[in-house]
């Protein structure tokens, strides 16, 4: 059976090819045959082994994470050898097997799927009793299933995976056999053998009990997560929920470690910082002169939302409530399906879809507390700072009166304040306990044909640094209709997110008081500078007070608004004829207040003219996507 796909969009046309290849022969195949590896690597992790092996050759590994083990090293020294002596020698006493179909290597565990050579040999015992037995595998919708497993009931460590185009070949000792046939997310099926036939076509159904199909959206294409090659890791809704509720971005990075997000010390835990993310590793170029707030990080992945290309801010924003798993490509079997831009990684993140029956109204409503740990810090109390400072050398020599008067009047100013009990402790002065709270309003229902959801979220994130929050509003609106052969789905979600980030400043401004300091005078008045000393014979150093600063009306403030409409639909013409359609609707506006107070002691020496001026940047943009496409299938 050949599979054509023809996929036309707006202004150009896409054409993607997904092809995933399993059947049971595991060294008759002519390119596993003809080329030879040349491999010197020295205590390695297999998965760079397998990348090795992919860099010199057209060889493609499939498989799941849970089935390698990634801490286990290896050494091969290999010289013009077949890829079945170099993996041999990789799984030599493990429990992991694999087999080989063309280009194509397969790693399971051996108990899950007899190893290459074990099923050769299988095949070759009486060969004059063996039976061919081949089939087609089909979903309930007439989909070609990839990658089921089909086993023999007699033997169930044998077994083959359907190729592609959903065909499989298996040998059977006699017709009495039944084989059965494994897919994640589907029933398990079994198939009695008839006498005199020997081509089969099987249908297999969905299982609404089991949560390990995750349909991944790629455009107007949908492909089960275990079609996909190379690494992934899926999520479900439990787990995210069982790590915090803080946004999605922090609960991914406390489920997989090849999550990285590199951390801002600069900015801290403020809230309305997008995080710094990558799954590949980053970029050597340095980006230092082009990267800022608004700028695309050049590492980021790229984000799906129920089949929608979508933004690092949508996914921050997004009520963790309504999704219903995540799934992390990690290598370059993303970048075979959604070209270069999953170079980087593809987070696809599937909500969770209404259900048929009576209406349901659903409430979630979590409140966290977070802190800041400044038990890292071990700094030198005021009287610890001032010796240090002396024996280093700041002061010069205190017994040096002619030459050196400014400096020792500085040394004893400060000697005072130590003597007074003067130990400030700046690190506390800008923090507190920040409340984190996220209430989420959820009905839905329909019968079969029509289904819909409605929702409701708020969030609001308080920072530790004091005067730094995020609030959310949210709505969304999902309406399904499906009948016979017309499957429609129109999912409306706006956002409205402030944020705030106060007049405090920067948390390194009070790192960098020093602790012999006053924060206020006698007189409970706040000085404007901490000190002011003589740097050089024509200019004076002065130390600004991060305190005075910080009860100024300074405001750092932003406000996004974001509507998106997507709709999807699917019209199965025929049995081997489908149209299917996206449209997507987004409007975003940005905007941001700036205004530093002209009192703050950044407009030291400054022209009063040029002092405490607003601005008031903001960015509009809409966005209109449509995608179509013909799937045609013949025999």
């Amino acid at each position: 059976m050949k599979r054509y796909k023809l996929l036309r969009q707006t202004g150009r046309i896409l054409f993607f090819c997904f092809l995933i290849g399993m059947n049971t022969v595991h060294a008759n195949s002519s390119y596993s045959q003809t080329t030879r590896l040349n491999l010197n690597l020295k205590n390695k992790t297999v998965k760079e082994v397998f990348s090795e092996i992919e860099k010199n050759s057209e060889y493609i590994f499939l498989y799941n994470d849970d089935n390698l083990d990634e801490t286990r090293k290896v050494s091969v020294h290999v010289q013009n050898q077949t890829i079945d002596k170099v993996l041999d020698d990789v799984f030599k006493d493990t429990d992991q097997s694999y087999y080989i179909s063309d280009r194509q290597v397969f790693i399971s565990k051996s108990n899950n799927l007899a190893s290459g050579e074990k099923r050769q040999e299988q095949e070759q015992q009486s060969p004059t009793q063996r039976i061919a037995i081949k089939g087609t595998v089909f979903d309930t919708d007439g989909e070609l299933m990839i990658g089921v497993t089909v086993r023999l009931k007699s033997q169930p460590q044998t077994g083959v995976a359907t190729n592609q185009n959903g065909e499989f070949t298996i040998a059977v000792g006699s017709m009495n056999e039944t084989l059965m046939f494994t897919y994640v997310g589907m029933k398990p099926k079994e198939l009695k053998l008839s006498q005199g036939i020997v081509n089969y076509k099987v249908v297999m159904e969905r299982s609404e009990a089991q949560l390990g199909t995750v349909v991944v959206e790629a455009g107007i294409i949908q492909h089960d997560k275990t079609g996909f090659t190379g690494s992934y890791k899926t999520i479900t809704k439990n787990e995210l929920q069982s790590v915090g509720n803080i946004n999605v971005i922090q609960s991914l990075r406390s489920l997989d470690p090849s999550f990285a997000i590199a951390e801002n010390n600069l900015k801290g835990s403020d809230p309305n910082t997008l995080a710094n993310i990558s799954i590949r590793g980053g970029s050597t170029v340095n980006i230092t002169s082009v990267f800022d707030d608004v700028s695309v990080n050049p590492n980021e992945p790229l984000f799906i939302l129920d089949g929608f290309e979508t933004t690092l801010q949508v996914v921050n924003d997004l009520d963790i409530n309504r999704i219903e798993s995540i799934t992390i490509l990690k290598d370059a079997g993303s970048t075979a399906i959604y070209g270069s831009k999953g170079g980087n990684g593809v987070i696809v993140i599937e909500t969770v879809k209404p259900k048929q029956g009576q209406v349901r109204i659903g409430y979630n409503g979590t409140m966290e507390l977070s802190n800041a740990d400044l038990s890292v810090y071990n700094l030198m109390n005021a009287s610890e700072k001032l010796e240090f400072e002396r024996k280093s050398g700041r002061y010069g020599s205190l017994n040096n009166w002619n030459g050196n008067v400014d400096k020792i009047n500085d040394y004893y100013s400060r000697l005072e304040n130590v003597v007074r009990g003067v130990d400030t402790y700046w690190l506390k002065v800008p923090i507190r306990t920040g409340l984190t709270q996220n209430h989420s309003l959820n009905i839905d229902g329909g019968e079969s044909s029509f289904l819909y959801q409605v929702g409701a979220q708020f969030r609001n994130v308080e920072g530790v640094m004091k005067g730094s929050s995020r609030e959310t509003f949210g709505g969304n609106m999902m309406l399904q209709y499906r009948k016979n052969k017309i499957n429609l789905r129109n999912n409306l979600t706006l956002s409205v997110t402030n944020g705030y980030d106060g007049s405090w400043g920067s948390f390194s401004d009070f790192a960098k008081a020093n602790p012999y300091y006053r924060m206020t005078n006698d007189d409970g008045t706040i000085p404007e500078f901490l000190d002011t000393f003589q740097a050089s014979i024509y200019q004076a150093q002065t130390a600004p007070n991060p305190y005075y600063n910080a009860m100024l009306s300074s405001r750092n403030d932003t406000r996004n608004y974001i509507m998106t409409n997507n709709t999807s639909f699917d019209w199965s013409i025929r049995k081997n004829l489908r149209w299917s359609g996206q449209l997507q609707l987004q409007t975003t506006n940005n905007g941001t207040v700036l205004f530093k107070d002209p009192r703050n002691t950044a407009y030291y020496n400054v022209d009063y003219t040029r002092q405490g001026f607003p601005k008031y940047p903001c960015k509009a943009l809409r966005l209109l996507l449509c995608r179509y496409g013909i799937v045609f299938r013949s025999c």
